[in-house]
């Protein structure tokens, strides 16, 4: 009798445990972008590739670059889980030689809920 109890409560544990949520998981491929060599003052675009890996939806909710030339397109629409979306970066370099700029990116997953993207490059004048 006893061993059926125990089954009958594995069985529960077991149930319940599927039951929940993972709710929104974050991933990419990478944190760094590295540009390369790059000219003072010429735009550059880059993307993020954010994927969902949870079973709720993920809301990207802004993108916070810690300098003026660096702009970021966030989008608007939540990520579906199983789905992907695009971050786009644009950087017009003000100074040159080595550069690293930092985009935070404030979401909603259940793992990382705010992100640090950083941005390489090697700036170069035009002669």
């Amino acid at each position: 009798m006893k061993h059926k109890s125990t089954y009958k409560s594995f069985l529960l544990l077991l149930l319940l445990a599927s039951c929940r949520h993972k709710g929104p998981i974050i991933s990419y491929d990478e944190k760094i972008i590295n540009l390369g060599n790059i000219t003072f003052n010429q735009k550059y675009t880059s993307k993020i590739i954010i994927r969902n890996r949870g079973d709720m939806d993920l809301k990207l909710l802004n993108a916070n670059p810690d300098c003026s030339c660096t702009i970021t397109n966030v989008p608007k629409d939540p990520i579906k889980p199983g789905d992907s979306a695009l971050l786009h970066l644009q950087i017009t370099p003000a100074v040159d030689g080595y550069i690293q700029q930092s985009v935070y990116l404030d979401n909603n997953s259940s793992n990382e809920n705010r992100v640090l993207f950083l941005i390489r490059a090697n700036v170069k004048l035009l002669k």
